[in-house]
């Protein structure tokens, strides 16, 4: 019966955890992305100063032939299935720690 209760607490305090890991998660992907987005603005204003510095010297660029490859950004939903997969595994490690009779089953 005391188990029960237990679980039934544990249930909707480990739901709001991950609902609040989970809107972190999105939170640092939004501030991520708008970062990313002001950094390409910033790239591209630098790019258009080397054109006219290059124009004001009558030289030419170069040809862009080579281009970087896109960095891939994990989805926030990947994010939290990776904080999710480490905390289990750090609670696992605490629980094989603290009950050593576990270890020799």
């Amino acid at each position: 019966m005391q188990a029960e209760q237990q679980a039934r607490q544990t249930c909707p305090s480990a739901s709001r955890q991950r609902q609040s890991v989970l809107d972190a998660v999105r939170t640092q992907h939004r501030r991520v992305h708008q970062n990313a987005e002001t950094m390409l603005k910033r790239i591209r204003a630098l790019a258009q100063q080397d054109d006219h510095v290059l124009a004001v010297l009558g030289l030419a660029a170069l040809p862009s032939s080579v281009h970087a490859p896109p960095v891939p950004t994990p989805r926030p939903d990947e994010l939290a299935t990776l904080r999710t997969n480490q905390q289990h595994e750090a609670q696992s490690a605490l629980t094989n720690r603290t009950h050593p009779s576990r270890h020799y089953e």
